[in-house]
């Protein structure tokens, strides 16, 4: 089940913020997607619950079957990067995640 997120009603946008169902044991962060994910996705941004990348992955690949056939045993397809705060690309399953993380999925060609 997807929630959309309460900052979600502030905002005038074709794609809403939505955040999963909690989970207690996870941390929380803000997920972004930009380009081809976003398009895939159907959102502009959520809120997981996850303390690696590859869950973080693995979670995003259950809910949102379109994104999910770029994520194979929890890793993204090559067409696609994440970006972990703006600061460097991840792709490492157990890249650890702390609460507060932003991570930024977007295509691989993406920039100039």
């Amino acid at each position: 089940m997807i929630f959309v997120h309460p900052r979600a009603r502030d905002r005038d946008s074709a794609f809403p913020t939505i955040m999963l169902p909690f989970i207690w044991a996870c941390l929380i962060m803000r997920v972004e997607f930009l380009g081809v994910p976003r398009q895939r996705a159907g959102i502009a941004e959520l809120e997981v619950h996850a303390g690696t990348l590859g869950e973080l992955l693995q979670r995003l690949g259950a809910q949102m079957p379109p994104l999910g056939e770029f994520i194979v045993a929890n890793r993204l397809h090559s067409t696609f990067v994440a970006n972990l705060n703006g600061d460097q690309f991840i792709s490492d399953p157990e890249t650890p995640l702390v609460d507060d993380d932003c991570v930024i999925i977007l295509s691989a060609d993406a920039g100039g």
